[in-house]
């Protein structure tokens, strides 16, 4: 699903020409799962044939500390943090190419409140963003953060639920380097 928003800024008349989208920066959020690496495939082709640069971006989501919050707690979560910015290098450097510079952030926050705030500190112009495509009570418990990003992101969002996205995929991730998350 490719969702763009059409309403003019402030300074446009109603009716005027909205402005051209220029890819030079993609936003591809990761969280390991298949979904976001097969998004991540999708964003590498783009940013190949529109020669503009990937930033991928990893959400640490905020954890509920009870009142027993120790340093034992505090050391753990930094570890966690170092874990997923080497994931998160392997995967950035295994895509680097001469013609499609890849950059990666690591932030901690609400998902897509983290999107949404990279893709303006970031000056990304487009974000490519897997989603699992839970339906009834999953939905409903755990909530959807692609749905959450293309109801309040001011900039194109392409949005790819299976990985099944063409015939000829050409695979940009080396198997041995794609991290997977274990329960």
């Amino acid at each position: 699903m490719l969702a763009v928003r059409t309403e003019p800024s402030d300074n446009e008349e109603e009716g005027s020409l909205l402005r051209p989208v220029t890819l030079e920066r993609i936003l591809v959020p990761v969280d390991f799962s298949d979904c976001s690496l097969d998004a991540l495939e999708y964003a590498a082709m783009v940013a190949q044939q529109a020669k503009a640069s990937l930033m991928l971006l990893h959400v640490l989501e905020p954890v509920s500390y009870g009142l027993d919050f120790t340093l034992g707690q505090s050391k753990a979560r930094h570890v966690e943090s170092e874990t997923w910015t080497k994931r998160l290098e392997e995967l950035a450097s295994s895509h680097q190419h001469s013609d499609m510079p890849v950059e990666f952030r690591l932030r901690g926050g609400v998902p897509s409140d983290s999107i949404l705030d990279s893709v303006h500190t970031l000056h990304c112009d487009l974000i490519v963003m897997g989603t699992h495509g839970r339906r009834g009570i999953s939905h409903t418990i755990s909530g959807s953060v692609a749905e959450a990003v293309l109801r309040k992101a001011h900039c194109p969002v392409i949005a790819l639920r299976s990985p099944k996205f063409g015939t000829g995929l050409r695979q940009t991730i080396p198997e041995e380097t794609s991290p997977k998350i274990h329960h």
